[in-house]
């Protein structure tokens, strides 16, 4: 039993979800109680049945205080928070829903992958050290083996040109290559010739070594490109493991390998073993001559990945509000919001510097209140909708969707027949809300349109973002909604704080969302499912291996360019003059599009590395010089989930 403000204990049975929504929705059925069930003493909230800004407030103001500890995976505050939910519920006369018919549904939290004890390099013999003289790409596969080595300059196929595998066959070999590409521009993110420039990308070099049947890669920084310690390790170079670019998905006809960043000390080692000039001579002779200087060394190679996965134990809180009809009972409409946020900064999205608590008062401390609220109105009603409505409070959607994907998986089995999404809805401004999904069944626009009887400015984006907790529903063929009120210059920092919080947007938002669930709850038929389309965000690897942020907080649904949301201060862009409502065109001379572009665009970049940066702004073109710092300075949530 934990102490906090509320002086609160929690019984966690362990039942399968499917097994406690059957109880919950039986005739007989009464709130989850002490002791059997769940024992909780808190001090009454001061909320009311009325959804009301006020009210929401209360609920912001508790799960961002200190006391939730940024309601982190690796804090105790996660769990004071999934506490405090599972007493709201229970005090507003619903009952348990997760296992055993608690209010807890039991999910294991994913924690940062680590390297494995087995994970080394060894060559002629000799064993690296790791994390000094090489270290695996933080994307690449869990493998072994043993191979040949084979040097292919800068690891780039130029169809009808240059190809540095042209004299070699890399068929199971250990493939050592340079990053960047001959005389490469990288303020500029460019070769001097134009057609070597999409090649210098690391995750390009890996692609075609797979292509041509490489074991396992190894990428050396060169001298002559960027500066670089003395020494050539990996633990301080600039390109270092931190910045290695995801392995590729889908490359045809073959999988992922094993793959490295090589201190450039410990590859001269293994050249000189083999009788070879060194990487800053090789670098010198292709760039020169412009042809490739690859060849097969006389060295064999061993070695191996491992990551290890740890996890921790995470929690959904779910409530069950029985429907009225004895047949439409049997399914559920459920709304949900994620509690969790990121702590202390220290779990791996964070925008700003590690240490202070983040709050997440807006993410999504604000669309947990809409969900409490809508809880609250729907139990004190005199006759509950004619379906049921499964109130859930999501874990773990900061990594990865966990939670709602471990609910979604059961749910199905529940019948589930429509979900409802409330991520960062306490920002509202000019009474706008994004509607998302809405193309996920016929009937939406209509349900939502009539339900906005307060005439807030409703957007219905064309494509759907999968970033957020209605994604597992919509895999399983469930319509879903996510209502949204935009991206701002607090997100995922540790000024997410709840005095910044529209309170009233969060009633609105939360009213809007009672009468939808209600619309969708009391009609004879199932919506009809409509395959959503999705953004293409993070389609590819996830966040590309990008190392440096631009300071933006980008529109996912742009589609021609990139519309900048909001301008983060103090970083790159703020410095070179981006402004809210600017869509980028251009970075360096890799266009951009949309999101996934923009993402490319950026991996190609490092601390320090300067560029123009091409946009639109009020009819006109404009080009910015931008100088990137690191991630930790200034990022975008490219890529990343609210």
């Amino acid at each position: 039993m934990r102490r906090s403000l509320w002086a609160l204990a929690v019984a966690v049975g362990a039942a399968p979800l499917t097994a406690s929504l059957a109880l919950a929705t039986s005739a007989s059925v009464a709130p989850a109680a002490s002791p059997a069930a769940v024992a909780v003493t808190v001090a009454a909230a001061d909320t009311t049945p009325e959804i009301v800004a006020h009210d929401a407030l209360v609920h912001v103001k508790m799960l961002a205080s200190p006391e939730m500890e940024g309601r982190g995976v690796l804090t105790p505050g996660l769990d004071r928070a999934a506490s405090y939910i599972a007493a709201r519920f229970h005090d507003m006369g619903l009952a348990g829903a997760g296992d055993a018919g608690t209010f807890f549904q039991a999910v294991d939290l994913p924690l940062p992958r680590r390297m494995g004890p087995r994970t080394a390099l060894r060559l002629g013999g000799r064993a690296l050290q790791l994390g000094r003289e090489f270290a695996p790409n933080l994307g690449a596969a869990t493998a072994s083996g043993q191979a040949g080595v084979v040097f292919a300059g800068y690891g780039i196929s130029i169809a009808g040109g240059y190809d540095d595998y042209a004299t070699i066959d890399a068929r199971g070999q250990l493939v050592i290559c340079l990053r960047y590409a001959p005389h490469y521009d990288v303020a500029a993110s460019r070769a001097a010739d134009p057609a070597f420039t999409p090649g210098a990308a690391l995750r390009a070099k890996i692609e075609n070594a797979i292509r041509h049947g490489a074991a396992a890669v190894a990428i050396v920084d060169p001298p002559l490109v960027g500066a670089q310690p003395p020494s050539g390790d990996v633990a301080t170079a600039p390109g270092a493991a931190t910045d290695a670019a995801p392995l590729p998905v889908g490359v045809p006809g073959a999988t992922n390998v094993a793959s490295f960043h090589l201190g450039r000390a410990a590859a001269d080692q293994w050249l000189a073993a083999a009788g070879m000039a060194d990487v800053a001579t090789l670098q010198r002779r292709i760039d020169d001559t412009g042809r490739p200087a690859s060849m097969t060394l006389p060295l064999a190679a061993e070695f191996a990945v491992e990551w290890q996965t740890p996890s921790a134990a995470g929690r959904n809180v779910v409530a069950i509000l029985p429907g009225s009809d004895p047949v439409l009972r049997q399914e559920a409409v459920l709304v949900g919001a994620h509690y969790d946020h990121l702590g202390r900064g220290d779990e791996g999205s964070s925008f700003g510097p590690a240490g202070p608590i983040h709050p997440g008062a807006d993410d999504n401390a604000s669309g947990t209140a809409a969900v409490l609220e809508v809880a609250e109105a729907l139990a004190a009603e005199r006759v509950a909708p004619r379906r049921s409505i499964l109130f859930v409070a999501f874990t773990g959607e900061e990594k990865g969707l966990i939670g709602s994907l471990a609910l979604a998986e059961q749910a199905t089995g529940r019948h589930v027949v429509a979900m409802l999404n409330l991520d960062m809805v306490g920002r509202m401004h000019g009474n706008a809300v994004e509607v998302g999904a809405a193309t996920t069944a016929r009937e939406w626009q209509a349900i939502v349109d009539a339900a906005n009887q307060e005439k807030l400015v409703l957007t219905f984006p064309k494509r759907v973002a999968p970033n957020s907790d209605h994604a597992p529903f919509l895999n399983k063929q469930i319509p879903s909604l996510f209502l949204f009120t935009g991206l701002h210059g607090d997100y995922h920092r540790a000024s997410d704080t709840w005095d910044k919080i529209n309170a009233d947007g969060i009633a609105r938002a939360a009213r809007l969302a009672r009468r939808i669930v209600v619309a969708v709850a009391n009609r004879d038929q199932r919506l009809a499912f409509v395959a959503p389309q999705w953004t293409r965000m993070g389609a590819v690897g996830g966040t590309h291996g990008i190392t440096v942020r631009l300071g933006v907080m980008p529109d996912y649904q742009s589609e021609t360019g990139l519309r900048v949301s909001a301008v983060m201060a103090g970083g790159a862009g703020a410095e070179a003059g981006l402004e809210t409502g600017d869509v980028i065109d251009k970075i360096g001379e890799r266009p951009v599009s949309d999101i996934e572009s923009y993402m490319e665009a950026m991996a190609l970049f490092k601390v320090g590395d300067q560029t123009v940066v091409q946009i639109r702004r009020g009819g006109a073109t404009k080009m910015l010089k931008v100088k990137f710092g690191a991630a930790s300075a200034a990022s975008d949530p490219a890529g990343s989930r609210p």
